[in-house]
């Protein structure tokens, strides 16, 4: 069975600023995904295992840290970081998951990135499943020590840290942070309030009933933090999940009580992103549905990717680009069960000053191997995202680490970073299905017009000494955060 996936948004200008980038088309700015969670100047990635199994205990979950450098990253490189990490909040238990999601970002202002981490199957002593969200602070040794955010009071819910973003949501130039829940529309943010010292817990908690977005039992699956609006300030997508037939909304200035409004339907996602892929100073919504007519009405043959345009409204009034693998200049065919858009990624590629979206279709044949994964690149222009000059791969492209296997799910999670430090956005893929479950991670380099194939670098659960067996399967390469 698939676990639900949300994709991480690009994170603040303030913290992409970090990022050495060229000089990019002076009509556009666009998110540069970046973390540096040990402040050395190399892009670092930070990578779920939410089935790992912690001291005997089943599906507690961990994240693997995989440090930059100038060669990128390597598994000598990389740090495990669970609930039984010293100093770090809580005790690994079994089917806690924590690392089913993530978003990184400076939360107490201290220059290093730090990096939130849900844990929607936590036990509290109010009520089992109620869920967690772990702060791990970065550091010159990178992450490790964290705290806990607050749980939120008063309301019933279940699955807290099924979904967090990253953004500045009250427009004061510091990273916030969002997250909901695995039952209603409910969406908490914890504005950074800290002084800048190391450690500090220095959040003011304000939430609110995302009544735009229909009530579903599967709650809030899919966040995403940008600036839609252009005002400075991020605004924040949230969707549902598709199976569940309702959608979601956008809402602009959600930090700011008084400016808070709805500014448009966004489309049920499993994934979600927010960049300029037009180049006219608005983010871009972009969407995954990847599920066929097959398993929902509106669903498109072997899955689609949904771009709603940014104004200075919110959502345009214009009808979505709705992508497939049959739109002109995309790879491939679209066929049924391809999953094409379970995870979507944006940033600059190619360094044209517009966001480049990376598209999953964790399910696309190879070959005659079924059911084993790719991932297609679609560059932005002045048109917006069109096809053309899209490109995929695959394990078995040449150059790619790897061999495409039945089930790998080789493409399920995806993060842009400058991993070395070039100023060339790199990729890593996440492949949760190798080996039967205990999952692998790909990390291609970017040379500023596209993604390489040459000098890439793969490691597995395996590899790491992550516990792998029978009963336990690490599910390692999904999410990423980078």
């Amino acid at each position: 069975m698939r676990r639900l996936i949300v994709a991480g948004a690009a994170l603040p200008a303030a913290l992409a600023a970090s990022v050495l980038l060229p000089p990019a088309a002076a009509h556009a700015r666009t998110p540069t995904p970046s973390a540096d969670f040990n402040g050395d100047g190399y892009g670092d990635l930070a990578v779920g295992a939410p089935g790992a199994a912690i001291g005997g205990h089943t599906l507690a979950g961990a994240v693997v840290v995989a440090y930059g450098s100038s060669a990128g990253i390597k598994s000598s490189k990389t740090t495990t970081v669970s609930q039984n990490t010293s100093r770090v909040p809580g005790v690994a238990e079994a089917f806690d998951r924590f690392g089913t999601s993530t978003a990184a970002g400076d939360f107490n202002k201290d220059g290093y990135t730090d990096l939130a981490v849900g844990s929607p199957g936590e036990d509290i002593p109010r009520g089992n499943d109620w869920g967690s969200v772990t702060v791990l602070w970065g550091s010159p040794k990178g992450l490790g020590a964290g705290g806990a955010l607050s749980q939120p009071l008063g309301i019933e819910q279940s699955g807290f840290g099924t979904a967090v973003t990253a953004g500045d949501f009250d427009g004061d130039g510091h990273a916030d942070i969002a997250a909901s829940t695995g039952s209603g529309t409910h969406l908490w943010l914890y504005l950074n309030r800290s002084t800048g010292q190391s450690g500090e817990m220095g959040f003011a908690l304000a939430d609110f009933e995302a009544s735009a977005v229909p009530a579903t039992d599967t709650g809030v699956t899919a966040l995403a933090a940008g600036d839609v609006d252009g005002d400075g300030t991020d605004d924040l997508a949230a969707s549902t999940h598709p199976l569940g037939r309702f959608g979601g909304a956008l809402y602009l200035s959600p930090g700011i009580p008084a400016n808070r409004r709805a500014a448009g339907d966004l489309p049920p996602a499993l994934s979600l992103a927010i960049g300029d892929v037009d180049g006219d100073g608005h983010g871009d919504i972009v969407s995954g549905q990847p599920h066929g007519p097959e398993e929902m009405t509106d669903g498109r043959n072997g899955g689609s990717v949904s771009v709603l345009r940014g104004s200075a409204q919110g959502v345009d009034s214009r009808q979505a680009v709705v992508i497939t693998q049959d739109t002109a200049g995309v790879p491939g065919v679209a066929e049924e069960g391809d999953r094409f858009g379970w995870s979507v990624e944006l940033g600059d590629v190619n360094r044209d000053g517009r966001a480049d979206l990376v598209a999953g279709a964790v399910d696309e044949g190879v070959g005659l191997t079924g059911y084993t994964g790719s991932v297609t690149v679609i560059p932005g222009s002045a048109k917006g995202l069109t096809g053309t000059g899209s490109y995929a791969f695959h394990q078995d492209t040449a150059g790619v680490p790897g061999v495409a296997e039945s089930r790998d799910s080789f493409g399920e999670a995806l993060a842009l970073a400058d991993t070395n430090r070039d100023g060339r956005l790199d990729l890593a893929v996440g492949a949760p299905g190798e080996n039967g479950w205990f999952g692998a991670l790909t990390s291609l380099r970017g040379n500023g017009v596209r993604i390489t194939f040459t000098g890439g670098v793969g490691f597995s659960a395996e590899t790491l000494g992550l516990a792998t067996g029978e009963d336990w399967f690490p599910e390692f390469g999904a999410p990423i955060n980078g």
